[in-house]
């Protein structure tokens, strides 16, 4: 075996102190720097490892054959990640790449979508729901699912933020205000926050605007909801006495409602606004 000089500096010794021995290891890795340095019995180039990398944050892989190659590090002050995309059958050329929005499972395909988690927690998709519905969830192991307040989901204890409702013009028979509705079995009452604004314009053309607070409670025992006016101010309808000729009223069920009275004229707005505040039962 012919002789290889190693120059002092050319390596770190593992000892630390006299009587120190070096591991199999570090053994292994003098035989390679040898090796390397083109020792006379050394074996073909492929039996040993040259190292490719050149700075900080590089890293080794294999091209064709395995022939040991450098990938230069992220040299980004962002965030990047390993990426690679094999041909099928075999292996292909890793990349330092930003994650993009295809690499993530997204079960959604429209907008409005959202995600749950579904069994074992698989993303999946919940579809947009349709306008006054509201987000609903049956427990841990049920699905959430879109429920409309009219049809038996109710609003739980808390605050209701300022909702736009439609007014029909001549309500004879009392309709629902969607939105407006409240469990008994949850909330014992409801502080009721409501402005009105209708006009016509032509012939007849009619304007009220009008403000009123309610205060909605509910016996347990009777079954029953109350729903008291603390107090309106605005535009009167002179044969009803109603603020902008709307009246309300509230079901057993918590659901409030409303009739009007009719505007000549040819419509032109009709809206009401309303918010509430509750306490719980």
């Amino acid at each position: 075996m012919s002789n290889v000089i190693i120059p002092p500096m050319a390596y770190q010794t593992p000892m630390v102190d006299k009587n120190n021995l070096i591991t199999p290891t570090w053994s292994k890795w003098l035989l390679q720097l040898y090796l390397r340095a083109g020792g006379a019995d050394a074996p073909s180039a492929s039996s040993g490892l040259t190292n490719p990398m050149l700075n900080l944050g590089d890293m080794i892989y294999g091209t064709t054959s395995g022939i040991p190659t450098n990938l230069v590090g992220n040299a980004a002050a962002v965030k990047k990640f390993l990426n690679q995309t094999g041909s099928g059958s075999a292996g292909g050329i890793p990349v330092w790449s930003a994650i993009a929005q295809g690499d993530l499972p997204n079960p959604m395909t429209t907008g409005g979508d959202m995600i749950y988690g579904g069994a074992s927690g698989v993303p999946t998709r919940l579809a947009n729901g349709t306008v006054g519905q509201i987000f609903t969830s049956g427990g841990t192991t049920v699905a959430p699912s879109w429920a409309t307040n009219t049809s038996g989901a109710y609003l739980g204890s808390g605050v209701i933020s300022e909702t736009t409702f439609t007014i029909a013009n001549n309500q004879s028979s009392p309709a629902n205000v969607t939105g407006l509705l409240f469990n008994p079995v949850t909330i014992r009452s409801a502080e009721i926050d409501v402005q009105y604004y209708r006009n016509t314009t032509g012939a007849g053309a009619t304007e009220m605007s009008a403000r009123s607070k309610f205060l909605a409670t509910y016996k347990t025992v009777a079954a029953s909801w109350d729903l008291a006016p603390l107090g309106s101010g605005g535009d009167f309808d002179s044969g009803t006495g109603e603020p902008a000729g709307i009246t309300l009223s509230i079901t057993a069920a918590g659901q409030v409602q409303y009739i009007s009275t009719n505007f000549s004229g040819t419509a032109a707005s009709s809206v009401m606004h309303f918010r509430a505040s509750t306490m719980g039962v």
